[in-house]
């Protein structure tokens, strides 16, 4: 499986703008307050030419008549190749609520699936065209960082407690004892994505009233070993990891005390994830991961060591301008982190032992 190595040195910044929703956007479709074009990857503020001095570049742009089809195909596709070659990978869907990241993410509507069942039929796909050369394990997790504690979101009755945080001696944070149950097919996965996303949190928000009140986290688990005629078996271990990030909040009068919680608890959370944004595009000593739950989780992949995309969602209305231009500024910073991934690769030596190749420090069992 030749891999394409996307990462380029750093993490890629993808902006997506919403169709138009008189509902939510202040009634019939008006002048867009941003003005996008997707051939010079570029988004300018108004309707002025996309060469105006203040254009910011990304790595993607995508306006309102684009689907999912169009983020999996150029952006999610191309990264499978290497996680499946052992590189593990994280998406981060950003931007204020009801900016369509959960629809991009997740999206259930047939005619317009989101990126995760895409790429878990793609990944499937590509494992069992291979099966005669590869042994594969793929597992899933799903887990919900809501008001600062960790949810279980496919075993919903165990209480937080029980799911503390740890460290690797590498100083990478995960979920202990979190649910993680082996798929043998794309669709046992796509039925555990589906039973986790019922569990997950919502609420009202000043938006809407099925609006996530959690970040959530689906990551897929791939360990592969190749069995080549004249080649030492080759196994390789990695992470794909989703996160759904609950968009910024205003505490609007007439939220109740728990809105109020939870408002406070999403706000102080993307505060933190900002502001390890900014020192790893600034390269600052020092960077806030342990301001919060969610950058604990996200250490690993938002470091020099990790790859990450940052899909970030706007509205192309007038009314959301202010919040929109702040999810701009996110993807403009979060597109100067430089990052490199390492690649998680095992060989086996004659007595059928494992050696590490090039790997993280924290993997040293995998079971085929």
């Amino acid at each position: 499986m030749a891999s394409d190595n996307t990462d380029g040195g750093r993490l890629k910044s993808v902006v997506r703008f919403r169709p138009w929703i008189p509902e939510s956007d202040g009634g019939p479709a008006g002048d867009h307050a941003f003005a996008i074009d997707e051939s010079k990857q570029t988004v300018v503020p108004g309707q002025r030419a996309a060469t105006a001095d203040d254009a910011l570049r990304f790595d993607h742009v995508f306006g309102g008549r684009r689907g999912n089809d169009a983020v999996f195909n150029d952006v999610i596709a191309p990264t499978i190749p290497g996680f499946l070659e052992g590189r593990n990978s994280c998406v981060l869907a950003y931007g204020q609520t009801g900016s369509g990241k959960t629809h991009t993410v997740f999206g259930w509507d047939p005619r317009d699936e989101g990126v995760v069942p895409r790429a878990i039929r793609a990944i499937f796909a590509t494992c069992d065209a291979h099966r005669r050369t590869t042994r594969f394990r793929i597992a899933v997790s799903f887990v919900e960082v809501y008001c600062e504690q960790v949810n279980d979101l496919l075993d919903p009755s165990r209480p937080s407690s029980d799911l503390p945080l740890r460290e690797t001696a590498a100083g990478a944070a995960f979920v202990a004892n979190a649910t993680v149950r082996l798929c043998n097919t794309a669709e046992a996965a796509l039925e555990l994505l589906r039973r986790g996303n019922a569990n997950k949190s919502i609420g009202d928000s000043y938006v809407h009233n099925r609006s996530s009140r959690s970040h959530t986290i689906f990551t897929l688990c791939y360990a592969g070993e190749s069995n080549v005629a004249g080649e030492a078996p080759r196994t390789v271990v990695s992470r794909y990891s989703f996160v759904d990030l609950a968009g910024a909040e205003m505490m609007v009068e007439g939220f109740g005390a728990q809105q109020q919680k939870e408002t406070k608890a999403i706000n102080l959370s993307l505060l933190s994830l900002r502001g390890v944004i900014d020192g790893l595009a600034t390269k600052q000593k020092h960077l806030p991961y342990r301001n919060s739950v969610l950058t604990r989780l996200l250490s690993q992949p938002l470091s020099p060591q990790g790859s990450a995309i940052a899909i970030c969602t706007c509205s192309p209305a007038p009314v959301h301008a202010s919040l929109s231009a702040g999810t701009l500024r996110f993807a403009d910073i979060a597109g100067r982190i430089k990052q490199h991934a390492a690649v998680n690769v095992f060989v086996r030596n004659a007595a059928g032992k494992l050696q590490i190749s090039t790997a993280e420090p924290e993997v040293t069992k995998v079971d085929l």
